[in-house]
């Protein structure tokens, strides 16, 4: 991300994307399987990339709704981001200064995210 070197392990950690632009010109793009939600494997912590046009990324909830075996509303989406990023569940690893893409490591920790739900029912802040 940003100046730093990013090692390639072959494609079993990364999708190809390609597709034509209008002009006919060929675009592709590498992108971790952890950062995707079609490829991504629930039992693995996930990447987000943020573009700061929302206060959430926007596949936060999906991604998140995949990899724990709870039940979640997408209406818990600000308490858990918020309450991720407290509990060290979610962590910043890039700000995107220059890139224009901020990136996340969000921790596919069911337990820590069970304590993080119930304490959101107990304390009436989240509810079904």
């Amino acid at each position: 991300m940003g100046r730093k070197r990013i090692r390639l392990d072959g494609m079993k950690e990364h999708v190809k994307i390609q597709a034509t632009l209008p002009c006919g010109w060929a675009n592709h793009i590498l992108i971790h399987k952890q950062a995707s939600l079609k490829e991504m494997n629930p039992e693995q912590p996930f990447y987000l990339l943020d573009d700061g046009i929302q206060s959430i990324p926007p596949l936060f909830y999906p991604m998140l709704n995949k990899c724990l075996a709870l039940p979640l509303l997408p209406e818990w989406a600000g308490y858990l981001w918020e309450n991720g990023r407290a509990h060290e569940l979610i962590t910043l690893l890039d700000e995107g200064e220059g890139q224009g893409y901020a990136a996340w490591r969000v921790l596919s920790a069911t337990e820590k995210w069970q304590s993080v739900i119930q304490e959101g029912l107990q304390k009436m802040i989240v509810s079904f």
